[in-house]
């Protein structure tokens, strides 16, 4: 058979023994199955080729696996996983094409699933063996540990896969590490996933199911079945309840202004003031506020992407309006937050307002500034060579609401704040 190249479909071919035509279907690791499809150059063999080929697309470039004497096949739990993940990452996307985060929640919660029953027949997966996986995740720890080296300060919280016992020593725990295995000190353990977190699992394991019944390669009552497992109750035995995300006092944010760059001090004094959320203050430039009125307007149109850099998308982004566009969000800006802003308005209305690579720039000119000694041409040659020529990192042009996080949290500790994220829901 001649390989054939990549992005093609399988050849329409003659099968020498048998005088009929052939189709080889890939199933992975390099082996193919061949599907016969009647009298070779005859017109229902080319109209079965077109059915296969089409079946093929449709299934996300799986062959379609052998029916087990019924009408669905005989596949493993493990394999209706791998086909939903790879359906799941075309299907969970943004308004702007990116990949969203829903395909790696499915991945978390088929975990233990896949742990438990990943070689058992998908068919014969029950409500039985569906609480057993619910209570798996139940039992779920975590674990706090710190290397055993005094000499290193390292303390991390870690799932139950990433710490071990010492072989040979039940008292003594290692934990990976930079890829290796090194002895740590157990400190304490929780539980890692709350019973509302379970739920939301419990229900993305059902909608794999609805999926694969919705694709004919289990049952449909596999999932009639599995349906009938209703989520934990409140005070279920084994669970703990997340307490529930207050508002920030105002008290705490003015401690923690202090200790923040004035680019992220300015976003937390403004977010509450136009009701933004993490990733839209981030973005914002100045071509999206309209300063026509008295009233300001932050304006966010997911129908404006932009060719470069991340597209401003808002939370309800993939609802249509009735003409077929997605929503737009619009937040007004008062009198107070007018004068915050003021200050972070620039020339060039396609940059975005807070940058951490000015906020760098800043630092260190401040930095240099309180220098003690002269800067002698000898300390600027010496830094020089010192200064990277292309750095790995480099500060960007705009915050996510990761680096947002991290900066508000490392001035929480600074001021001796819990770091409760500063935020609005």
């Amino acid at each position: 058979m001649v390989r054939r190249r990549k992005g093609e479909l399988p050849r329409y071919r003659l099968h020498k023994q048998s005088g009929q035509a052939v189709v080889s279907l890939p199933l992975g690791g390099g082996k193919y199955r061949d599907y016969l499809l009647g009298p070779f150059d005859s017109e229902e063999s080319k109209r079965e080729y077109t059915r296969v080929i089409n079946e093929w697309l449709a299934a996300g470039m799986f062959a379609p696996p052998t029916a087990a004497g019924g009408r669905c096949p005989d596949l493993s739990v493990a394999e209706v996983c791998v086909r939903f993940c790879k359906h799941a990452e075309v299907y969970y996307r943004l308004v702007d094409g990116s990949p969203s985060g829903e395909s790696e929640n499915y991945k978390y919660a088929q975990a233990p699933l896949i742990d438990l029953y990943g070689l058992a027949p998908a068919s014969e997966f029950g409500p039985l063996k569906f609480k057993a996986v619910r209570q798996k995740m139940i039992d779920a720890h975590r674990y706090l540990v710190r290397l055993a080296d005094d000499s290193v300060t390292w303390e991390r919280w870690l799932p139950e896969s990433g710490i071990r016992q010492r072989a040979g020593h039940a008292d003594q725990w290692e934990a990976e590490r930079k890829g290796e295995w090194e002895p740590v000190v157990l400190l304490k353990k929780k539980r890692a996933i709350s019973r509302k977190e379970i739920n939301r699992r419990i229900d993305l394991i059902k909608r794999t199911f609805k999926w694969a019944v919705s694709e004919e390669l289990v049952p449909p009552s596999v999932y009639q079945a599995l349906m009938t497992v209703r989520g934990l109750r409140r005070g279920h035995p084994g669970t703990y309840e997340r307490p529930k995300v207050r508002p920030v006092s105002q008290q705490h944010v003015e401690a923690v202004l202090p200790f923040l760059c004035p680019q992220v001090a300015a976003m937390v004094r403004l977010q509450p003031l136009i009701g933004a959320r993490e990733t839209e203050i981030c973005l914002m430039r100045g071509r999206d506020i309209d300063r026509s009125s008295p009233v300001w307007w932050y304006k966010i149109d997911p129908n404006e992407i932009p060719h470069e850099g991340p597209a401003n998308l808002h939370k309800t982004a993939h609802v249509e309006e009735a003409d077929g566009s997605a929503s737009v969000k619009l937040l007004p800006i008062g009198p107070k937050a007018q004068a915050i802003l003021k200050e972070w308005l620039r020339e060039n209305e396609d940059e975005f307002l807070f940058q951490p690579r000015e906020a760098r720039r800043k630092k260190y000119e401040e930095r240099r500034k309180q220098r003690k000694t002269p800067l002698w041409p000898s300390h600027a040659a010496h830094q020089g060579r010192k200064r990277k020529a292309k750095p790995k990192r480099q500060p960007r042009d705009h915050y996510d609401r990761h680096s947002y996080a991290r900066a508000i949290e490392r001035a929480c500790k600074k001021a001796g704040v819990p770091p409760t994220g500063i935020h609005t829901s």
